[in-house]
């Protein structure tokens, strides 16, 4: 339905804080680069971490969540996780024995 409105794919893209845009931007500036190299040496990996001031490891996941994406800035802003928020995290049956226990008590 069109109602003169220009649909918003990405809300994450127009919402996302300056401060977390421009984090994203200059992660991106280095971490493109090293994207696109066949093989990220750990020299490399060191030096986009000192860069950005985080650890090697934070390097290589800022790489996944660039390779898991579209290759743009809009990759590496900040993720929000619900932490399965309104999800069970139990199997439907330990829930059950759980009830039952917990209102026999």
């Amino acid at each position: 339905m069109d109602d003169g409105r220009a649909q918003i794919i990405e809300p994450g893209v127009l919402t996302a804080p300056d401060e977390a845009w421009d984090v994203a931007v200059r992660q991106a500036e280095l971490i493109g680069p090293l994207a696109n190299q066949p093989r990220l040496r750990l020299a490399a990996a060191d030096a986009a971490a000192d860069e950005l001031g985080i650890s090697r490891r934070q390097v290589y996941m800022l790489l996944a969540r660039w390779h898991a994406g579209e290759g743009v800035v809009s990759d590496l802003l900040p993720q929000r996780f619900s932490g399965g928020r309104g999800r069970r995290r139990l199997p439907a049956a330990v829930e059950t024995v759980m009830t039952e226990v917990i209102h026999s008590r």
